[in-house]
């Protein structure tokens, strides 16, 4: 069952100013870790009026792989599943906000935007063990450029994983694209073997 219907929301939102930020909390180099620093998802809530005290609900949607066994903290906020968006998310309704106050909202949610190379390496060498049994066939020079794409986007997967310069809808987008390149290596793979 949806708690919110998005114009109750906006109407109760006319008088004050909603702020999202979502980034990632700063963390050495746990790219290429299995264990990464968490995500921590920000909403600011602003009243800007300098009079009345106003009260509105804050909601922070979490991306779609985020399930409740990855949130870590939810604060004050409570986690629902919205059907109707096929999402989760946290909410606090009716937070009352003096003139000029501003509070901030978090919740820390798990790095699950990330392939585990233990999915990467094996799937190296098993395209490795693929191309060695067909290196004196009339299918080798076909395996062989298989192989080579195989090896050349397993490597784009972790290349991307590891570059700490992207910002976070570039990483979440990195590794939902990481994912479909994902499929089509098992495919290609799966060719392989049938040569």
């Amino acid at each position: 069952m949806t708690r919110w219907s998005m114009s109750s929301m906006n109407k109760r939102l006319l008088a004050v100013c909603l702020f999202v930020w979502w980034w990632c909390l700063p963390g050495g180099s746990a790219w290429a870790a299995t264990e990464r620093d968490p995500v921590t998802l920000r909403v600011v809530a602003v009243n800007p009026s300098e009079e009345k005290t106003r009260t509105v609900p804050i909601r922070i949607d979490l991306p779609q792989e985020v399930n409740p066994k990855d949130v870590i903290d939810q604060g004050e906020m409570e986690l629902e599943y919205d059907e109707d968006r096929q999402m989760y998310y946290v909410f606090k309704s009716d937070v009352a906000l003096a003139p000029k106050q501003t509070r901030v909202f978090e919740v820390v949610v798990k790095d699950v935007w990330f392939i585990p190379e233990n999915q990467v390496t094996p799937l190296k060498s098993h395209t490795d063990l693929v191309l060695k049994r067909l290196q004196r066939t009339e299918y080798y020079d076909e395996a062989k450029l298989l192989a080579d794409s195989i090896m050349a986007r397993l490597d784009d997967i972790l290349k991307i994983q590891a570059d700490e310069t992207l910002g976070r809808k570039q990483r979440i987008g990195g590794y939902r694209r990481n994912l479909v390149t994902l499929g089509q290596v098992r495919e290609d793979l799966t060719r392989m073997e049938k040569l």
